[in-house]
């Protein structure tokens, strides 16, 4: 329910988010396959250079999916008059 009530609520941040997170999930895809893992390299992306890219971007993701989870939800509300 909450991927209907977003996509209602704001199509435009809805898609941006899940364009983003698609385009995060390929980088570090990239990012994994092209990391040496043997020793450190003076050519190319290093396994240190690797892992500290793919820590920022599991942050990235996180925070996303908390967006994500958040464009969903209908509250806080403001309370009605009586």
């Amino acid at each position: 329910m909450a991927m209907k009530t977003a996509l209602s609520q704001s199509r435009v941040v809805t898609m941006g988010v899940l364009l983003g997170v698609i385009w995060l999930v390929v980088t570090a895809f990239s990012v994994f396959d092209e990391m040496s893992a043997a020793g450190e390299p003076f050519v190319g992306q290093s396994m240190t250079a690797g892992v500290i890219g793919l820590l920022a971007m599991l942050g990235i993701f996180a925070l996303l999916v908390t967006l994500f989870g958040e464009l969903g939800s209908e509250g806080p509300a403001p309370e009605p008059w009586e």
